[in-house]
């Protein structure tokens, strides 16, 4: 949904624990903190028998309009919303134990955690932090890790050379899918000078700091040609 919409549903409280920031990926940069325009309700599998307290294995599925019922008691805002839509939710083939919920997806949990968001199809190095819970469409992929050491590495020049190598080429940059970005050799050891370099990084693209960034960036990519041997 919209931030207008986003706005409309949030007036009633019950509405925080839904509706989150959607990534779409469009403008990625390295280093600088996603600005997602979009909003998911996140209504995952599970979440309305959990609420009724009915999701253990012994206990009988709620008919949907007892569902619905208890939905639009504990959610008014966002099935005011909704209802106009459950036609077409309702014929949805990847839907949940009700059409108002998101199909199953086993890293739901991940998006909660510190990640690592990266473009899947970049034509520059588009690797970035995020702590807070967001979600993404399947423009963008992310790698369950914190490590700030990593996302420095990933930025670098010598990754970027390391893509081209590795993954299937595109116009003007390459394809990151998961099976060929995991052949990229990565040194078990990263010095913690990526990661102080990192949060500057960071704090540049937030100042708008473009001299400070590219001398930040020069340090990094001398980093980790030394970590591969290339002088």
């Amino acid at each position: 949904v919209s931030e207008s919409t986003r706005d409309t549903i949030m007036q009633h409280p019950s509405a925080n624990n839904i509706v989150v920031p959607f990534l779409r990926g469009e403008g990625m940069t390295a280093f600088q903190r996603p600005q997602p325009e979009d909003y998911l309700l996140f209504i995952p599998k599970g979440f309305t028998r959990q609420g009724m307290g009915k999701d253990g294995e012994q206990d009988v599925k709620p008919d949907e309009s007892e569902a619905w019922q208890w939905f639009c008691s504990n959610y008014p805002s966002i099935a005011s919303y909704l209802n106009p839509h459950a036609n077409n939710c309702a014929k949805r083939v990847d839907k949940g134990d009700y059409w108002w919920e998101l199909r199953a997806c086993t890293y739901y949990n991940q998006f909660s955690n510190p990640k690592i968001f990266y473009q899947r199809m970049p034509v520059r190095p588009s690797f970035v932090y995020e702590e807070s819970t967001m979600l993404c469409n399947d423009s963008v992929w992310f790698i369950p890790n914190q490590d700030k050491r990593l996302m420095a590495l990933l930025n670098s020049d010598v990754a970027w050379w390391l893509w081209t190598e590795y993954c299937p080429p595109i116009q003007n940059g390459c394809q990151l899918n998961w099976d060929n970005l995991k052949q990229m050799p990565v040194p078990k050891e990263l010095p913690m000078q990526l990661s102080n370099l990192a949060d500057m990084l960071i704090a540049d693209r937030i100042n708008d700091d473009i001299d400070s960034y590219d001398e930040h960036m020069i340090q990094v990519n001398n980093i980790v040609r030394e970590l591969y041997g290339i002088i």
